[in-house]
């Protein structure tokens, strides 16, 4: 049988071992305050009972008898160097599926266990333009190559992890036993604005991830209303970028700007955090604080045809309604 790197990672963090072979620690997210190091294998071990049996290994470093009348090849004895499964990136076939499965996915479930954080959440970024995958199983980080085949199926190639041992965690060797499967197969479904993304193994799925799309707020809108409150004293406007989490805008008196946090558990679930506002006098301060404490409060979003967007509180309660505007600020229509 054969076994993926990841599944040589695995069976190295169950030694004693303080090492790392994390060998892309400048393109991982998240440290978590792990220490990486970057070593080399020599020689990559082929099976794991050949890197954990001091006996064969013994055995194996003596050369085999050869016939006196036949001569040595020497470069037969030599293990052939790993080859990545990986093509290069322009070959990377463009896919549906490799269209789909780009950018981060959430980790919800691994074998029977749920994934149930309020942040922290375990997650798997696949970049397709650079045949790259990048993950966090809880504890540690990964990052290693990956390519797909006959559509559906997944290979992932050489790849390192950090080494750091989290008692408090009880999924992270679930997650890279399920990455050091062979023959996974990925089966994507979509549940309204959320998508599922299945590792499965003989038609079983072994690990389960989730996407939410919010990309419906994304752009340059006017505030029509406030509280159900259409009549506003002064225009207020907000810029939202999902992919960057950040919102920033006018309250009709302040410019303010922050943070956005999407609860992954929740489907359309917003939260606008961290909101710093300038504090210029104004005769509209009304209308201010009711547009921050909205914002403070907001749970969910919900779109309303192209144009407009609901941003509604934990109860369902219409707090904001968006009116989407040009980027440029001008008028589109011909």
């Amino acid at each position: 049988m054969k076994y993926s790197l990841i599944s040589a990672i695995i069976a190295l963090a169950a030694c004693t071992c303080s090492c790392s072979i994390f060998s892309n620690a400048e393109k991982i997210r998240g440290d978590q305050g792990a220490t990486t190091q970057t070593t080399t294998p020599a020689q990559p071990a082929t099976t794991p009972e050949q890197a954990f049996t001091p006996a064969q290994s013994a055995e194996a470093a003596q050369p085999a008898p050869q016939p006196e009348q036949a001569p040595v090849d020497t470069a037969a004895e030599q293990p052939a160097e790993p080859q990545s499964q990986l093509p290069e990136p322009a070959d990377l076939p463009d896919t549906e599926i490799a269209r789909e499965i780009a950018g981060e996915w959430v980790i919800i479930s691994v074998g029977d266990t749920a994934i149930d954080r309020d942040e922290d959440m375990p997650y798997i970024i696949f970049e397709p333009s650079t045949g790259m995958f990048y993950a966090y199983n809880g504890c540690n980080n990964l990052t290693g190559s990956f390519s797909l085949t006959d559509k559906d199926q997944l290979i992932l190639g050489p790849g390192a992890s950090t080494m750091k041992y989290c008692a408090e965690v009880q999924f992270d060797h679930e997650i890279n036993v399920a990455l050091g499967t062979e023959n996974i197969r990925l089966k994507i479904s979509h549940n309204g604005p959320e998508t599922f993304l299945d590792v499965c193994h003989n038609n079983q799925s072994i690990m389960r991830l989730r996407r939410g799309d919010l990309s419906f707020l994304n752009g340059n809108w006017a505030v029509d209303a406030i509280n159900g409150l259409d009549q506003l004293e002064v225009e207020a406007t907000l810029f939202i970028d999902i992919n960057q989490h950040r919102i920033h805008g006018n309250t009709g008196c302040n410019y303010f700007n922050g943070d956005i946090y999407l609860d992954h558990r929740i489907g359309n679930a917003v939260d606008f955090s961290n909101l710093g506002v300038t504090r210029m006098a104004c005769p509209h301060t009304a209308q201010e604080t009711a547009m921050l404490v909205a914002l403070e409060q907001a749970y969910t979003a919900a779109p309303q045809g192209h144009d407009r967007v609901v941003i509604l509180d934990d109860q369902g309660v219409a707090l904001l309604t968006l009116r989407r505007l040009p980027l440029d600020g001008l008028d589109t229509e011909e």
